[in-house]
Formats: structure tokens, sequence, C-alpha cells
């Protein structure tokens, strides 16, 4: 039998007596918390916390919409605690971070539950991981009354959007500095910028205002703003889906991966456009892959550290030639998990890895 567990507020799936088996919110949907910083990363200071490197832990939020094993769309991790802040460390590999976290306690994320895998038919083939995969993480617009606070949306696509598909972010990509740590102060302005990914919302954190990611057919760039820097604050609910434009004002690399530190003059043009997903199969992840939106399915094989700022990092098996970190706080994942992850790619001092920042990116499969 396959039981297919998404970090939803509610999981069901189907029991050899036919009857559903329902874990309520609570029991672990994610518990401790999506991969972010200390949480988030391990502790820096331009997570988009507060100055000074006051890096806070982004847990995954908590997934405020329980929804049904048939409404399709991305599922979110209950998780626990985050303790505020927006930042946007990139984890730690092997040692553990440090988070530095001053932030306050807010449970974060909202999301969909995606329809399992049917295992009512006795005559269904077994489970093979990678096999029959569906999952489009936050690339979802559920039917009915959306949750006002989820930041999902947009359509999936498995089509490059390709060259032509110019809105400037390559310029912004060539001023980020080279060198770690480094800052620009530039002025450069981009126009139709799809939004294909996020952090999580909730009702006490906004974090999808302060943490998202920009792609158009050439370039693809992490936003990140602090707290306080209220005049970079976009005027309206960041989507994935959306298409917008602004002007640069500040990028920054931090370990490596290039990131908007500010813009103005903000303008939404348009909503729920088509989001390109890469299909990763077996391929090595390089730098080059920073900030791109990427799906693959997998095996964690080991634990590269157990303590990896706060999060476990754990070895992701895809078919690669090597496995890639794999970091999250999700308490439903363990050696031997089979699951599916749709987010941007990060980078920890240089090196791809992946990060549940926000628990829709993350599909989980148990093998029974």
């Amino acid at each position: 039998m396959l039981v297919i567990v998404s970090m939803a507020s509610l999981l069901f799936a189907c029991a050899d007596s036919g009857g559903p088996i329902v874990i309520p919110a609570g029991s672990d949907t994610g518990s401790t918390g999506d991969s972010g910083r200390s949480g988030d990363d391990a502790g820096s200071s331009d997570d988009g916390g507060t100055r000074g490197d006051t890096e806070t832990t982004d847990t995954g939020g908590t997934g405020g919409d329980t929804g049904t094993t048939d409404t399709g769309g991305t599922g979110n991790d209950t998780g626990t605690t985050d303790t505020g802040g927006t930042g946007n460390d990139t984890g730690t590999t092997d040692t553990g971070g440090t988070g530095n976290d001053t932030g306050t306690t807010d449970t974060g994320g909202t999301g969909d539950t995606t329809p399992p895998r049917d295992t009512t038919d006795d005559t269904a083939p077994p489970f093979v991981c990678g096999g029959d995969v569906f999952f489009t993480g936050q690339v979802f617009t559920p039917d009915g009354d959306p949750d006002p606070l989820s930041p999902n949306g947009g359509i999936p696509t498995f089509e490059p959007y390709g060259a032509g598909y110019d809105a400037g972010l390559q310029a912004v990509l060539d001023a980020v500095p080279s060198t770690d740590g480094e800052s620009a102060v530039v002025e450069l302005h981009f126009a139709d910028a799809t939004v294909v990914a996020t952090s999580y919302n909730n009702d006490t954190a906004m974090r999808a205002q302060t943490k998202f990611w920009l792609a158009d057919g050439n370039a693809a760039l992490a936003v990140f703003f602090f707290t306080d820097d209220v005049e970079s604050h976009p005027p309206f609910p960041i989507k994935v889906g959306q298409r917008i434009s602004g002007t640069v004002t500040t990028v920054a690399n931090f370990r490596g991966m290039p990131q908007i530190q500010g813009i103005v003059d903000w303008a939404l043009e348009s909503e729920e456009n088509a989001v390109y997903i890469r299909e990763v199969d077996g391929v090595d992840l390089t730098p080059a892959d920073a900030n791109h939106l990427v799906r693959l399915t997998g095996t964690l094989s080991g634990i590269r550290s157990p303590d990896c700022g706060g999060a476990t990092c754990f070895e992701l098996d895809y078919g690669a030639r090597a496995p890639i970190v794999f970091r999250t706080y999700s308490d439903f994942v363990n050696i031997g998990t089979c699951l599916t992850f749709v987010g941007p790619v990060r980078l920890f001092d240089g090196t791809p890895q992946l990060d549940t920042i926000n628990f829709d990116w993350l599909w989980t499969y148990i093998a029974d």
C-alpha cells in the first residue's frame, strides 16, 4: 500500500479496510517547521530579518488550510514556530549554523492539499519512487474560494519560457558583485518578471512580501528585503504567477547566491500567468541553477548533518552522480523517505542545496 503525506494541516490516506486514516493538524504535519534560515539559513545577516545579522528561524510555517484530499494544489506543513524576520539564509550543509534569531513566534504557511495516489485498488502497480509525479508546489490555484492569505497561484508549465521573454533580469544579475557579502547600489528597471516562488504567509506574518523569487527567460533572482526597509516592500500582496515591474536599487551576493535587496516603483502587471518548472531527472545541479525553480523526486539516502542550523541536512538521491543536500525541519521525513521537491535551488557557500523554506514545496510518499 502507498500512503502519500503532504505538508498540509489534514492528511488523508486509505487504510487496508478502505476507510480513511485522518491525521489531525498538529499531529506532525511538518512539525518543526521549514528548512528556512536557522530555519531560513544558518544564521546570516541578509536573511531579510533585522540588520546586523539578527537571523531568524523560519520553520516552513504551519499551514493554515486543512483542505481535503481532492482539492489539488500544494499542501503545506503545519510546522511549528517561525521566529519572525524574513531572511534568506540558505542553510548550512554540515555545520549547524548560528541563527542569532531575535524574531518572534510565527506559525506561518498556508496552502491546499494535493490529491493523493489512489491506494484502494489492489491491482495497482507497486509504488516506485519517482513515478506518477503530479505535485507542482506553490504553482496551483484551488477551485472555489482560495485562502486570502495564500501566496500560491499561477499555471504550471514544463516548457521553458525561451530567451524571447526578457524582463530585464539578466542585467540585474550581471550587476551582482562577484564577492560574497558585497552589495551594490544600482538603478535597473525590470518589466513583467514572473513571481515563481515565495515564502509563506499566516495570520501574523506576511513573509511572502519580503522573500520571493523572480524569473524570465534568461535569469532568475531571489528577492530578500529587510523587515525595516519598508520602502522596498511591495504595495500589493505577492503571489506566485504574478508578473510585476519595478526598479532595482540594491543587489547583493550572499554566499554566492545573487539576490535583489531593494526595489522601488512597483507595478503589478497581471496575475495567474504560466510558471516554468524545470523537471530535473538525474542531472547534477550547479551554482548556475541558483534561484531557478525545479522539480525533482528522489529518496533520502543519508544524513549529512543532524544539526544543520537547527534543521536536519539529509542527502537526497535523485539519480544524479552525487546526492544533493536537502535541508528541512519536517518530522515527516527520514532516511528512506521518497519525496518530491518543487522550489528554487539555493546555495550555501557556493554549493547547491534544497531548503523547504515553504512547506508547500515538499511532498512525501510512504510505501507501506
